[in-house]
């Protein structure tokens, strides 16, 4: 079978790599640095089991959340070292005291974000906080199902196009998968990100060794970037006026198919769903948002078990879909796919592009700075 014809609508989740019992499909880079399925034709026997497996081609298997909930971690130092309330760490937590393994996004020694997997509490902050990146995933899934044939608990959390992937690679249901979707806005590209990487290198001289999408350090929940480099020392950026997350905030840099998202509604393809709890303080007034809040979709069965065993470690306040849509607008529709997205073809000239496509205007520059003076001598993380 040629899979070329899903183009556009390719969400890079693999299973199809996975799944060939000839080996003949491979990932490769295109131009603007995401990788797409191509089939060795001499080794393809046409069994059709590529197009089979293929969420993009329209195998999916959503359900309506049962529960919603505002939630975060009881243990203070978990939900500082998460991005929202601590909730996937806790869940995690659980499943590795129980011998099993946990499946997420992690940087490796080259800061390439590959889809990892744990079965020690020591390699848990690895999987900790968002990448705002698309993973690596190919060569995961195989693995995994070796895992849960040995009756072995696997917790995996990706974005919904990769949870979709797993549980069409597997084709069956196994009791002993855990399975979260995050709320995502659309993904752009690792080669993208490895080029803002190597440009905070030059223009620094040091070399990174950690990125935090979502530091908590200097303003609480929020977008604020911490970059760690070798020798220990962390420099801050607001989020918005580095070129990489400008581009995904202003959805310029994104995967194709992220603009025509299948995934972006209520209904849900994981177990448990997790996101931020925005604008959490029109629902619940008074709520303290600094350490982080998280919401969660219990959509399945095995999705209250898991809550319910983590009860006693977790903050839980019952809430309803329609208070978590007033601040997820990916729960209606996939992001906008803008105009500017047409220029955007290639991540080798990185330099270029923060110039142009991705620059922010002095006057935008000047008034987040003076924004982080005003949150600093407020104490705004303490009281927000």
């Amino acid at each position: 079978m040629d899979i070329s014809c899903i183009g556009k609508k390719c969400t890079g989740c693999a299973s199809c790599v996975s799944s060939c019992p000839q080996n003949a499909i491979s990932m490769h880079l295109s131009g603007d640095g995401f990788y797409y399925p191509s089939i060795k034709q001499e080794s393809c026997i046409n069994c059709g089991l590529c197009g089979k497996v293929c969420p993009a081609m329209g195998n999916l298997q959503k359900v309506y959340p049962q529960k919603v909930f505002l939630s975060w971690a009881n243990d203070a130092k978990i939900r500082l070292n998460s991005s929202s309330g601590g909730i996937f760490s806790s869940i995690a937590e659980n499943v590795l005291r129980r011998n099993g393994v946990v499946c997420g996004a992690a940087y490796d020694e080259q800061m390439n974000v590959r889809h990892t997997i744990i079965d020690t509490l020591e390699d848990l902050p690895k999987l900790q906080g968002s990448k705002y990146v698309q993973s690596i995933i190919e060569g995961v899934f195989p693995r995994i199902k070796q895992i849960l044939l040995e009756n072995r608990i696997v917790y995996f959390v990706g974005t919904p196009c990769q949870v979709q992937g797993l549980k069409s690679f597997l084709r069956k249901e196994y009791p002993n998968l855990i399975t979260s979707d995050l709320i995502c806005h659309g993904v752009p590209s690792g080669e993208l990100f490895k080029a803002q990487i190597r440009q905070l290198e030059r223009n620094h001289n040091y070399k990174v060794k950690d990125f935090k999408f979502r530091s908590k350090d200097r303003f609480g929940q929020g977008c604020d970037i911490k970059v760690i480099t070798e020798r220990g020392k962390s420099f801050y950026y607001n989020a918005e006026l580095l070129p990489y997350f400008n581009g995904f905030w202003k959805n310029l840099t994104l995967r194709e198919c992220c603009y025509n998202c299948k995934y972006s509604s209520v209904e849900r393809v994981g177990d448990i769903t997790l996101g931020d709890y925005w604008l959490v303080k029109k629902v619940f007034p008074g709520t303290k948002t600094s350490k982080g809040c998280s919401l969660i979709f219990v959509n399945t069965e095995i999705g209250h078990r898991v809550i319910n065993e983590i009860s006693s470690n977790v903050f839980l306040k019952e809430s309803t879909i329609e208070q978590a849509m007033l601040g997820q607008g990916q729960l209606k529709n996939p992001v906008p796919r803008p105009k500017a997205r047409d220029f955007f073809d290639s991540c080798e000239n990185f330099d270029q592009i923060c110039n142009g496509l991705l620059a922010t205007s002095l006057k935008y520059k000047i008034r987040m700075r003076l924004r982080n003076v005003i949150k600093t001598i407020t104490f705004f993380k303490y009281w927000k």
